[in-house]
């Protein structure tokens, strides 16, 4: 299923209707959600939609109730602090679930900034779907990564519309919670501290028959912290994001995936065969070094890989 690219449509209902938008935050501990907040309150929203902002707090303790309600009237938002202890991330995303009375729901992450069109470029594309994916763009300054990461910008959340929700995440999304009810849909918790509950939730969104957008010009931005810039976190990431895949696909999706490994094992092969070229080309080298466990569709153990990694990418 493919995603529909809907950023050249206008939105069509927001002149007719009043609409409530609710965006969720599910934060632990992250002095960046401020900032967040902040570019919520800077919204430009469309005539006629309201905003409401729910966080959950997924720390044991509710410590931080005071500071975050103080956020909330220092920025003029109507927010919601929701106390989701137990450090399970599914619990806080359910408990944003929960406390969510709108219709249509947005969750950004509590590192992200938006700009102020973020809000309207989302709901711009939502006629005719029940989800819509927007872009998360990494920020590299200060991060002291590499520079074939920065070129091949590992980090970026940029789905791709053949994808459908294969690859769907809740960094930049905003998705019919009513869809959500009646089909009652929820964040599993057994993925709640390994990974994969966002993925998983949007597949089953599309078992039940959703339909689902994307729009690019839907950006939020995130720093990359310096303990992700580097390779064992990327291959880490994409081995959580290989076994919640395998876990889930039908016969028929285990087929296509492998006719995409078959390709990406000849990529793969192409890559490596790039380790050894002239000597007057050291930095295409490298890069293709880095890049050729990330682009490979089985186990590898080649240059730059930590030892005893299994790295299959989906």
């Amino acid at each position: 299923m493919e995603l529909a690219d809907s950023s050249e449509k206008p939105m069509t209902d927001a002149p007719r209707d009043d609409l409530v938008l609710t965006v969720c935050i599910c934060t632990y501990r992250r002095p960046q959600l401020r900032e967040t907040l902040a570019s919520l309150a800077a919204q430009a929203l469309p005539p006629g939609v309201t905003m409401r902002v729910v966080v959950a707090d997924n720390d044991e303790q509710d410590v931080r109730r005071g500071e975050i309600d103080q956020w909330f009237n220092e920025l003029g938002l109507d927010g919601q602090y929701v106390h989701a202890p137990k450090r399970n991330i599914s619990i806080a995303r359910n408990s944003c679930l929960d406390s969510a009375q709108s219709r249509w729901v947005a969750f950004i992450d509590d590192d992200e900034v938006a700009p102020p069109d973020w809000l309207e470029n989302l709901l711009s594309s939502r006629d005719n779907v029940e989800c819509v994916f927007g872009v998360s763009r990494a920020n590299y300054d200060g991060s002291g990564a590499p520079g074939w990461m920065v070129r091949g910008d590992f980090h970026s959340n940029i789905i791709r519309q053949r994808d459908g929700a294969a690859n769907g995440y809740t960094c930049n999304v905003l998705f019919d919670a009513d869809f959500v009810r009646r089909h009652g849909l929820r964040f599993r918790e057994d993925l709640g501290q390994v990974g994969g509950e966002d993925t998983m939730f949007f597949r089953d969104m599309e078992t039940a028959g959703a339909r689902f957008g994307y729009n690019p010009e839907a950006v939020v931005h995130e720093d990359v912290p310096p303990g992700r810039a580097n390779l064992r976190w990327l291959v880490n990431r994409r081995s959580v994001r290989a076994e919640t895949t395998a876990s889930c696909c039908s016969p028929r999706e285990v087929a296509r995936r492998h006719r995409r490994y078959v390709d990406r094992q000849g990529r793969a092969v192409f890559r490596y065969r790039a380790l050894h070229p002239a000597r007057s080309q050291p930095r295409r080298r490298q890069l293709s070094s880095r890049r050729a466990p990330l682009g490979r569709g089985a186990p590898c153990d080649g240059p730059g890989l930590p030892p005893g990694v299994r790295l299959i990418v989906s």
